[in-house]
């Protein structure tokens, strides 16, 4: 999901769900959170435990209850691989590689998110085509969104 981060404040702003930098109210945060899950993974169905990084990307509480007001429409759902596709396209060591490719390449990763020395930090398993994180355009080590209080540092 960090691999998003350029990409995230368009994608949101573009739904309605951000305006000026902040979320418009306290749904459309918990909303942002859901829908980037949907980006990862390309599935509608969204399970509280699946949701600790993109709460923490959204800056919601990682014990704020999940509730949707409306299920994912088709349209956010196309959003969600719309900005996968626009990863794919920036990023040109990535090639020809499918939305379903980076999915389970790089977005649908196992990893632990812990605060360490007072920040979050992303320990993500590292893979044998982790090498490639370099030649991305943007940085992967650092987020930082801009309605985000602290950063979250990952480390492949």
């Amino acid at each position: 999901m960090v691999l998003l981060w350029p990409f995230i404040p368009f994608f949101l702003r573009h739904l309605g769900l951000v305006e000026e930098r902040r979320f418009v109210d306290a749904e459309a945060q918990l909303r942002a959170a859901a829908l980037l899950r949907v980006a990862v993974s390309g599935e509608r169905e969204i399970a509280e435990y699946q949701l600790p990084l993109a709460k923490v990307l959204c800056g919601v509480e990682l014990d704020a209850l999940f509730e949707l007001d409306a299920p994912v429409s088709d349209e956010e759902e196309a959003e969600a691989t719309a900005m996968i596709e626009a990863v794919i396209a920036r990023a040109p060591i990535l090639g020809r590689m499918s939305v379903a490719g980076l999915r389970g390449s790089f977005l649908l990763r196992p990893g632990a998110l812990r605060v360490r020395d007072g920040a979050w930090l992303l320990q993500v398993e590292r893979q044998s085509f982790d090498v490639v994180l370099d030649r991305f355009p943007w940085s992967s080590s650092w987020v930082k969104l801009p309605w985000m209080d602290e950063p979250v540092q990952v480390e492949w």
